[in-house]
């Protein structure tokens, strides 16, 4: 929760499932777009979009690659293939970058009815947060009508991109950590 009220959940999109044409391509987008439509068109709904590349991390990134294409070579019998995967992991790694999107998914208090934000004010009164360093406090409060429109918000966004045959996952608070991390100081 940030300090305006605002919820937000951090996503991040893998890829698509199959390789596709470029006609494939606009008929993907085209079912993104139709499927995140009503969700953003809702008020208080946002999605922020960060682009993440570490050309120095291409070498992980060919290396993961070849493992499992080295995994799949064992599988088959194929042992002599180890020496080829090391020397491709290493050429490859040249010229890929470790790159990632992710989505910041963001619930206003605006997405509340007026009978909604009054609970919630209620509710804030009736539960204050503690000051900054009080030992037990939880890092936030939140109404439950709240989350739940977030989660909603959150489930529909993902399940669109599932339907467009995009992968994409929401982030843990520890993922999100990192990610957070990585845009600050790479």
């Amino acid at each position: 929760r940030c300090s305006s009220g605002a919820l937000v959940s951090l996503v991040e999109i893998k890829g698509v499932y199959t390789y596709q044409t470029e006609n494939q391509e606009h008929g993907t987008l085209d079912a993104l777009c139709e499927g995140l439509r009503p969700a953003l068109l809702s008020p208080g709904h946002a999605m922020q979009i960060m682009y993440y590349h570490d050309s120095a991390g291409g070498k992980q990134v060919s290396s993961d690659i070849m493992g499992d294409l080295r995994r799949s070579a064992h599988a088959r019998g194929l042992r002599d293939m180890e020496f080829f995967l090391d020397d491709m992991a290493d050429v490859f790694g040249e010229y890929v970058a470790d790159e990632k999107v992710v989505l910041a998914l963001w619930t206003d208090v605006k997405a509340l009815t007026s009978h909604e934000r009054q609970e919630m004010k209620k509710f804030s009164e009736k539960n204050p947060v503690p000051p900054a360093g009080a030992e037990s406090a939880p890092f936030c409060r939140v109404d439950s009508s709240f989350e739940d429109k977030h989660d909603m918000f959150v489930d529909s966004v993902l399940s669109s991109f599932s339907k467009a045959g995009i992968s994409a996952e929401k982030l843990s608070p520890e993922d999100t950590l990192t990610v957070m991390r990585k845009c600050v100081d790479p």
